[in-house]
């Protein structure tokens, strides 16, 4: 399953579930109408700078979001604004988190957590340590990812911020299920979408529907699978939101796949590229990668290398994606009967898997495991 995340895109982060920064690209300089404002210019143009980083962020420019956040870095420091400098680090962290640069993120939260501690920002404290989970979810440091899960949810707690509780007891049902404990997975997810329900966030509900839909596929209850993801469908459809939209489709397609309905998955798999394509590449990426399995399945083996080739130039910015991607190619490359390519495929995963010290319990490892039981079983037929 494809989490619909990125840096800035709908996710439990530095600007909350699902906020974009709606201010203008007007950034005035020292001396030229600072005069007007009571506060320390300084100070406002770190904030100025800020916004505008998180302009950049949400569209994808990562160069120019971390160029500005340097700069409003340094006045924050020279002010000795540390709630400004925590915020400045937690985007930061969410950014290197986005690119799957693990060891940058874990030190830019960790000092963001600290300083949110240090100046009582609690509300942020929790929603860091969230991020802190996530980040070892991904990585497969599930013990890691419990601890700090369980930290965010009773600062959350109290705090009397349920939107954040229901996040992370999501988050929480996600880390169970990768550890293939479904059923705690689903009492999480459901205690999630209770609380979802309960405060109107209807975007964070049609979330935790598609994350039910993915424990009910790891379980290979592929109906109740579709069933949640068509429930999650529905309220992404009601709310208007697009790029989710996209994701659930993805993600049906996925399931429909594994059930060998490759027509109707193929359907599914073609709009979610559409929806992600300009706003989540990587998703829109592995969704190629998906849909080319699927052409190679029938036969299509021209169409299948032209996808995993635009498909991997659009996950390669992200090792974790990548990696995941490889192992269908591999898959691909064993239908096609190229037996080299498939295990070089195998390899390079395995290098991302170790380069990125991913637990073998990850998404990452379970998938290279399938392709070499699939490239053991090809030289015992």
């Amino acid at each position: 399953m494809i989490a619909m995340r990125s840096a800035g895109v709908v996710y439990s982060g530095p600007m909350g579930d699902s906020q974009k920064p709606t201010h203008t690209n007007t950034l005035p300089q020292p001396g030229k109408g600072w005069e007007d404002f009571d506060e320390d210019p300084q100070k406002l143009r770190a904030d100025a700078l800020m916004e505008l980083g998180n302009i950049e962020r949400v569209e994808s420019n990562y160069e120019g979001a971390l160029k500005n956040y340097a700069e409003a870095m340094g006045l924050y420091e020279g002010l000795g604004d540390l709630n400004g400098l925590a915020r400045i680090l937690y985007v930061v962290g969410d950014i290197h988190r986005a690119q799957s640069r693990y060891a940058q993120a874990e030190t830019c939260f960790s000092q963001a957590s600290a300083l949110f501690r240090q100046v009582g920002n609690r509300r942020m404290e929790g929603s860091v340590l969230g991020n802190l989970a996530m980040m070892y979810q991904e990585q497969g440091a599930y013990d890691h990812a419990i601890e700090h899960s369980q930290q965010a949810l009773s600062i959350n707690r109290a705090v009397g911020n349920k939107r954040a509780e229901g996040t992370v007891l999501g988050h929480l049902g996600g880390v169970y299920q990768s550890l293939g404990k479904y059923a705690e997975a689903i009492a999480h997810y459901n205690q999630a979408l209770s609380i979802k329900i309960e405060v109107g966030d209807r975007l964070g509900e049609g979330i935790v529907l598609g994350h039910l839909g993915g424990v009910y596929q790891s379980m290979g209850k592929h109906n109740e699978a579709i069933n949640h993801l068509h429930q999650a469908l529905a309220v992404q459809r009601e709310i208007g939101n697009k790029l989710q939209e996209g994701g659930v489709l993805g993600n049906l397609g996925d399931v429909l796949l594994k059930q060998g309905r490759l027509k109707e998955a193929a359907k599914h798999l073609q709009t979610a590229i559409r929806r992600c394509d300009s706003i989540i590449p990587a998703a829109a990426g592995a969704f190629q990668g998906s849909l080319a399995l699927i052409r190679a399945k029938q036969g299509d083996l021209e169409t299948a290398r032209s996808l995993l080739s635009t498909g991997e130039g659009l996950v390669a910015p992200i090792p974790l994606e990548l990696g995941k991607f490889l192992c269908k190619k591999g898959e691909i490359h064993l239908l096609s009967g190229e037996r080299a390519a498939a295990e070089s495929a195998y390899k390079q995963a395995q290098g991302i898997a170790k380069e990125l010290n991913v637990k073998t319990n990850s998404q990452l490892v379970r998938s290279i495991l399938e392709l070499e039981s699939l490239l053991h079983s090809k030289t015992t037929n």
